[in-house]
C-alpha cells in the first residue's frame, strides 16, 4: 500500500487530471462536429427524396397539363376501352374538377390520332420546296 501511495503525489495527479479534462474536451468537440455532420447528410438525404416523392406526387403531374378521369364507380379510367358511351366521368384538373358525359363509347385500335389530322399549310410549303431540287427566289 505504501508503494502505491508514494506514486500518488499530488502535483502528478492534479496534471494527469488536467491532460484527461483536456483530452476529454477534445473528444466532447470531435463528437459535437460529427453529429452536426451526420445531421446535415440526414437532412441533405431528407431533402433528396422529398423532391424524388414531389415529383410522384399526382398532382405535380397535373400541373403539367394533365388530368386524372374517374369512371362512373369513382375508379381511374386507364383507358378509353374502360368508359362507355353515357357514362359521367369526373376529370381532375390542376386547378379543379369538371364532370363530362362520355359521348363515343368505341375505344380507339391504339392508332395515332396525330397522323389522321389535315397536315398543316406550313409544313405542305416546307415539303413542297424541298420536293424541287432548286427553289425560286421569289
Amino acid at each position: 500500500f505504501q508503494r502505491a501511495a508514494a506514486g500518488l503525489r499530488p502535483q502528478a495527479l492534479v496534471r494527469d487530471i488536467a491532460d484527461k479534462r483536456t483530452r476529454l474536451n477534445e473528444l466532447a468537440g470531435r463528437v459535437d462536429a460529427a453529429e452536426r455532420r451526420a445531421l446535415r447528410d440526414k437532412q441533405r438525404h431528407l431533402e433528396q427524396v422529398a423532391a424524388r416523392l414531389s415529383g410522384l406526387d399526382p398532382k405535380s403531374v397535373l400541373k403539367r397539363g394533365f388530368s386524372i378521369v374517374r369512371g362512373p364507380d369513382g375508379a381511374i379510367a386507364r383507358g378509353a376501352a374502360a368508359l362507355g358511351a353515357g357514362d359521367v366521368v369526373e376529370m381532375e384538373f390542376a386547378d379543379g374538377k369538371r364532370s363530362a358525359t362520355v359521348r363515343d363509347g368505341a375505344a380507339s385500335s391504339g392508332g395515332d390520332e396525330s397522323a389522321k389530322r389535315k397536315p398543316d399549310a406550313k409544313r405542305e410549303k416546307k415539303t413542297a420546296k424541298r420536293s424541287d431540287q432548286q427553289g425560286a427566289l421569289f
